[in-house]
């Protein structure tokens, strides 16, 4: 008992840090006071030694670790090899001006160590820890719920604060009006994001729990009908792509048994979104019109401002550390300095990061671990992969797993959100993908218990 309530106090903390470090540092300027935040980030650290010299007692060394051991020290060491301090220096000639970026970096310097250690430890806690517990779902639920309740709190605080604003833009949609809710969030793009998660987290418990099953297609419903009036392309592309693998797969399962009625259930699915799609784009209509018009000529705006932010991070990954990166969270932080531009008059030098990401998941990747970390992380995912694949044989909670995890792979594309800023916590995403691998036979219904 008392090592189960240590592991969910544990992923508490680190979610809150991972809040913090995320979401918080750039929408709510020092929602934790700096010395709780310590306070909290050392009870973490003390409760996950704790528990690893107890695992490590009782239990043989796995391969495995040696990977989520190498994630938490990764972030310290990247940060010595990537000698900061020489390239810092070569972005300003002025001594002073040096002085005031280099702060600014080394700020951002910590926050990447200390969530690239988090991530890390997240992974070691929900792969190893977790198996002795009784019940892995708890905290499935746990995380879940909490996802969903911050969702809903989002949604009904900007709905009751800026009710004109979803007025006037469910009224002037077609004129180019976007859902910009500052209520809660200052980033309509982060708003968005959330949104998804919580679309992820109703689809989830959907093919997990047996009660109030009705209640969770409603949610993802009103979701995403806000996604589609916040105009954020990415997190569109996620949900269609999320609910087309989810659709796909639930149908696959429910008729596998019966191949011809599947294959004609399948090839009238494929000839229907075909024809439904040529035809939404003939439907001469305002609304049509705004959504076409998002899906070209703005989609190709955005993939054009993406290039350049691409080609930036591909000339630091060429130009230093080619083999081993800059560590978790570290390589983003020198775009920021980057492309920092001095603001204020002579005698008060003030700097504004006019960008401090990718926007490019695998990017990231690449630069923060070189080509040798992505090639451990590449084998990592592939094992990962595989258990997954002898896993959908039996279990139908691998089906928003699926979902998800190609829903990932189509946004890291154009975000790094996903894995190195994730609003919603780390902790969120790595529950629903790593959990479930734990214990899977907990998560059917009775009605699809494996025989």
């Amino acid at each position: 008992m008392m090592r189960k309530f240590l592991i969910l106090v544990l992923l508490g903390f680190i979610g809150s840090i991972n809040f913090e470090l995320t979401l918080a540092s750039h929408e709510f300027p020092s929602l934790i006071p700096v010395p709780i935040y310590l306070i909290v980030a050392g009870i973490s650290l003390f409760i996950f030694l704790s528990l690893w010299i107890e695992y490590r007692l009782t239990h043989r060394f796995q391969a495995i670790e040696f990977l989520f051991l190498l994630m938490m020290l990764y972030p310290i060491l990247a940060e010595v090899w990537s000698q900061d301090q020489i390239l810092l220096s070569q972005l300003n000639a002025s001594f002073q001006e040096s002085t005031t970026i280099f702060t600014l970096s080394t700020m951002k310097i910590f926050q990447g160590i200390f969530y690239g250690m988090s991530v890390g430890m997240i992974l070691y806690t929900l792969y190893l820890f977790s198996g002795s517990m009784v019940s892995t779902k708890q905290v499935y639920r746990w995380v879940l719920g909490i996802v969903i309740a911050v969702v809903m709190t989002e949604v009904l605080y900007s709905l009751v604060v800026e009710w004109e604003e979803y007025v006037y833009v469910f009224n002037n949609f077609s004129e180019g009006a976007r859902l910009n809710i500052t209520s809660f969030t200052t980033n309509t793009n982060i708003y968005a994001f959330n949104l998804t998660m919580g679309v992820y987290a109703v689809g989830s418990l959907f093919m997990s729990e047996k009660h109030h099953r009705w209640l969770y297609p409603i949610l993802g419903l009103l979701f995403s009908i806000l996604i589609v009036f916040t105009v954020s392309k990415t997190a569109m592309l996620a949900v269609v792509m999320y609910a087309l693998i989810y659709g796909g797969m639930c149908v696959y399962r429910l008729l596998k048994h019966r191949p011809v009625l599947l294959k004609m259930t399948m090839t009238s699915l494929i000839l229907m979104l075909v024809v439904g799609y040529q035809s939404i784009w003939m439907i001469e209509h305002p609304i049509m019109e705004r959504l076409q018009s998002l899906l070209t000529s703005s989609a190709l705006g955005s993939f054009t401002s993406r290039v350049d932010i691409w080609v930036e991070g591909m000339t630091l990954f060429q130009n230093q550390n080619t083999f081993f990166g800059y560590g978790l969270g570290i390589s983003n932080t020198y775009l920021g300095i980057a492309t920092a531009v001095r603001t204020g008059n002579v005698g008060s030098i003030m700097y504004q990061v006019v960008n401090d990401r990718f926007h490019n998941g695998f990017l990231e990747i690449l630069v923060s671990y070189g080509l040798v970390g992505t090639l451990l992380l590449t084998i990592a995912h592939w094992e990962y992969i595989k258990a997954l694949i002898a896993m959908t044989k039996q279990y139908a909670i691998t089906i928003p797993m699926w979902a998800l995890l190609l829903s990932f792979v189509v946004q890291m594309l154009f975000e790094d959100r996903i894995l190195f800023r994730p609003d919603l916590s780390g902790v969120f995403f790595l529950v629903l993908l790593i959990l479930p691998l734990v214990k899977p036979s907990e998560y059917n219904r009775s009605d699809e218990a494996h025989q």
